[in-house]
């Protein structure tokens, strides 16, 4: 594992947003487990660069973070609806279903992003 997070590294600061989105998941995964903020700085760098990249599963990830927040004693993840609502729509537009998921729920729990005759809905 160590040599292929190795390659993934290399790729993704050679700008390949897949491999970006697999370092910030290596990093999320350090994060969930330990709960150390040095891991969730990363995490949330690489995704970002990755859901920019065009990466739809960053985007979709990205968009989670978004809805949920993040705080710790030094930095925040403000919760942003509309980033991901933006996001999901990015990755839906890649066929990405686990983003039409999360914007369905996103939908349903926030109806005023609903607007009257919003076929993108």
């Amino acid at each position: 594992p160590t040599k292929a997070l190795g390659w993934f590294h290399q790729a993704a600061q050679q700008g390949d947003p897949q491999a970006q989105y697999q370092i910030a998941r290596q990093f999320q995964r350090d994060y969930e487990s330990t709960q150390m903020v040095a891991d969730a700085k990363p995490a949330l760098q690489w995704l970002k660069k990755a859901a920019n990249g065009g990466s739809s599963a960053a985007q979709t990830e990205l968009g989670r973070w978004y809805i949920n927040g993040l705080y710790t004693e030094d930095w925040i993840v403000w919760v942003d609806v509309e980033a991901a609502e933006q996001l999901f729509r990015q990755a839906i537009e890649q066929d990405n279903n686990d983003a039409r998921y999360e914007l369905a729920r996103l939908l349903e729990a926030n109806p005023n992003l609903v607007q009257k005759g919003d076929k993108r809905a």
